[in-house]
């Protein structure tokens, strides 16, 4: 069944959308949801957790991509898990390596006082289509799906120094990117 087909169901609240979505997409949404927690049994809560949120969504809402609309829920429900669940134990581990973007990415203060966070997501979209394809998805791997090094370069055939490489360069061009747009004082 393809997508379009999947949201008709959702849109005559047909619970079989749910099925056919799970069928799918389950794979990926659980990768999605492991590389944040690093937990097998809490990233199957927060995946059932997300067919729920999608569900409701049809009320208000049609995505247009399907996929991409599920893995968003995905990540957010497993981020708001991994906060809910460390926020006393915070680990010197993160499980979502979003330190390593400190340096690229303005503070809290700095981005509410400069632009809201719909023109810096836009600004990274637009950063991520510059990038060669085997670059761009090393960077999704690593900041939006949470995988380990390890994990990137055994999925495309590539050893770790690459990727790190490949992940340090991004950050680079990345900051160089922000910079210019007047995130950051040169």
């Amino acid at each position: 069944m393809n997508d379009n087909e999947i949201i008709g169901l959702f849109l005559k609240r047909d619970e079989r959308a749910i099925e056919h979505t799970r069928a799918a997409y389950d794979e990926r949404c659980m990768q999605i949801a492991y590389g944040i927690l690093k937990n097998r049994q809490d990233a199957e809560e927060v995946v059932s957790d997300a067919y729920l949120v999608l569900w409701r969504s049809f009320e208000t809402d049609t995505p247009r991509n399907l996929p991409a609309f599920l893995y968003r829920i995905v990540r957010n429900q497993a981020l708001i898990r991994y906060d809910r669940e460390n926020a006393n134990k915070r680990s010197v581990k993160e499980a979502v390596p979003l330190s390593e973007l400190e340096d690229c990415l303005p503070s809290d203060g700095d981005l509410q006082s400069q632009l809201d966070e719909r023109e810096l997501t836009g600004l990274i979209n637009a950063f991520l289509r510059t990038l060669p394809v085997c670059d761009r998805r090393i960077f999704i791997c690593r900041y939006f799906a949470g995988m380990e090094v390890k994990n990137i370069a055994a999925k495309y055939g590539l050893g770790s120094s690459r990727v790190k490489m490949s992940l340090f360069r991004s950050r680079k061009k990345l900051k160089e990117m922000l910079t210019k747009e007047g995130y950051f004082n040169e």
